[in-house]
């Protein structure tokens, strides 16, 4: 099998999240309808997230319920965190299958853009991008000719069926954009999943990962920078990818 044949099966997760202090957002009922009104042709369904939360002084544990956006078909969400808002793509079986980053990429650029004109002002301190592809299922031999070709396995395992498999990479890149040149981690993992229902499927899954570094954490970024980071945080993962598959 030559890598060229290898293709993408489906997207199984993307998501965009900006870091910051975002305590006061919080579910309230001005909020809530204005982000109604923003995503009412996404028809998003309003709910919360309760998170457990420990008070450093008393010990006790107190619960701190968080905004949380959902599609109808459950496929797309929005959580507005204490510290993080994230926009997901996550693929249910009952829907159609996404197979280009882009393509999921353009759906949360537009839920972005929606949602920070409820908050136009909002900053945040990091941005990250990362997501989840799944390849096409193969055959005992490719899969093995795959492995062989990103990690020579030392003499105990040569000429097994390695049941767990993954390599893990990370470097640091420069992301510009505007006024800024950030210096990023840029992570990327390929592994063989195990399907606890079927042991003999052969499906790798590679997970893309770029974020600024935490080095700087002052409030400098607006949702404007986060979609700028996103675009060449999608090109560089589609990247990746492509050369994975060998095209």
């Amino acid at each position: 099998m030559k890598r060229g044949m290898l293709k993408m099966d489906k997207i199984l997760n993307l998501q965009v999240s900006l870091f910051g202090r975002f305590i006061d957002i919080k579910p309230k009922t001005d909020i809530i309808l204005k982000l109604l009104t923003n995503l009412q042709e996404e028809a998003f369904i309003p709910g919360t997230v309760d998170l457990a939360v420990l008070d450093p002084m008393t010990k006790k544990i107190t619960t701190d319920s968080r905004i949380q956006m959902i599609s109808q078909n459950k496929a797309w969400s929005i959580v507005f965190l204490e510290e993080r808002i994230d926009f997901n793509y996550n693929f249910q079986p009952d829907t159609m299958s996404i197979k280009k980053i882009a393509d999921a990429y353009e759906y949360i650029k537009k839920l972005i853009e929606k949602v920070f004109s409820v908050f136009p002002d909002t900053t945040g301190n990091r941005i990250a991008f990362n997501g989840k592809i799944l390849l096409n299922e193969m055959t005992d031999e490719e899969i093995d000719r795959f492995m062989n070709e990103f990690s020579s396995p030392i003499s105990i395992y040569k000429d097994k069926k390695l049941t767990e498999w993954a390599v893990r990479f990370n470097s640091r890149e420069q992301i510009s954009w505007d006024n800024y040149c950030e210096e990023c981690n840029c992570i990327t993992e390929i592994s063989k999943i195990i399907n606890a229902e079927n042991a003999d499927e052969n499906r790798i899954l590679i997970t893309v990962d770029l974020n600024t570094i935490q080095e700087n954490m002052d409030l400098r970024f607006k949702y404007g920078d986060m979609l700028q980071f996103s675009e060449k945080a999608k090109e560089i993962s589609e990247n990746i990818v492509e050369e994975i598959e060998g095209n």
